[in-house]
């Protein structure tokens, strides 16, 4: 036969499952709050041990390199100089912690412009004014091997020569490639699920970085072919052949444009951008798949200030 439980009884069993709900909800608070301090005392490490190794860097360079790279600044333009530093091997910087793009002008002395109040990039997308002196774009997109990687949270590909586009008649090689989850650039104050960049540089060191702002839809059949086998540790690189960038192109190329600078170090200034204003589409499977692989690795958003965003008709 069942007991019977009087009105106090009920009473003094709701207090103590209340308790015992409080007890775990804590307990649950205090682990999150501890492994939260765990993630910052770690980035925390990560931060000290880039400035280490970039200390250790600049003392162990010896005087003849040294000649060598002031002779080679000498013979060269200065943006072709900052943009190979863009991409040299020994790097710490990321998108979390003491690592984050906040911090990145404190990370290396070569990498100040990234500190600049005005001129950055990326920006909010609001108030283009229409200018009817902007041409059609020109592309020469060929097929050629990328070289697919994952790097600084971002999956990446270097393209073989032989890519390039036109603007005021001069030639832009085609020479990286970034996916970025979200769309650093917003429009209207509102980001895209996904943003892809092809960055273009000319042999005077001008750069100009084309944007596709994507949306889940119909799936494309080059960003398909290009997710299909992606690296999956940070440095691993997959070679994919046969890769054509002109199937990104919409339909409609109308652009927006203005000038502001590269999004990663060493934060490059006078950089064109050009996005056009029709986004493209993808399948949700594959921005998700870059989502799990790179998480958020956007830029903050900088104000346009006195630059003009100009929109073309054509």
């Amino acid at each position: 036969m069942g007991m019977k439980i009087t009105g106090f009884d009920q009473i003094t069993a709701w207090i103590s499952g209340a308790a015992i709900s409080g007890l775990i909800f804590t307990g649950v608070w205090y682990a999150g709050k501890y492994m939260a301090n765990r993630a910052i005392e770690a980035d925390e490490q990560r931060a000290a041990a880039a400035q280490h190794d970039l200390k250790n860097l600049r003392n162990d360079t010896p005087a003849e390199h040294e000649s060598q790279t002031s002779s080679k600044s000498e013979a060269s333009t200065q943006h072709v100089t900052d943009h190979e530093l863009q991409n040299e091997p020994l790097e710490h910087w990321g998108y979390t912690g003491n690592l984050a793009p906040w911090y990145w002008n404190g990370l290396n002395t070569k990498w100040a412009a990234c500190g600049a109040k005005t001129g950055q990039s990326p920006i909010d997308i609001s108030g283009a004014k229409l200018d009817e002196s902007l041409k059609s774009l020109k592309f020469y997109y060929t097929h050629g091997i990328t070289h697919m990687t994952l790097l600084h949270e971002t999956v990446q590909g270097e393209v073989d020569h032989g890519s390039y586009m036109e603007w005021d008649g001069e030639r832009y090689d085609l020479h990286h490639v970034m996916f970025r989850t979200p769309s650093e650039h917003r429009v209207n104050s509102l980001p895209w699920e996904m943003e892809i960049q092809l960055e273009h540089v000319a042999v005077t060191g001008k750069i100009i970085l084309l944007s596709f702002l994507v949306t889940p839809g119909k799936p494309s059949e080059l960003i398909n072919y290009l997710t299909t086998d992606l690296p999956r540790m940070e440095g691993e690189v997959k070679d994919i052949e046969r890769v054509n960038w002109g199937g990104l192109l919409p339909a409609k190329r109308t652009y927006w444009t203005y000038t502001g600078s590269t999004t990663t170090p060493p934060c490059l200034p006078d950089a064109k951008w050009i996005i056009f204003t029709d986004q493209i589409t993808t399948s949700k499977k594959t921005i998700d798949k870059l989502v799990l692989l790179q998480k958020s690795n956007v830029r903050p958003v900088y104000s346009l200030g006195k630059r003009v965003l100009g929109r073309s008709n054509r």
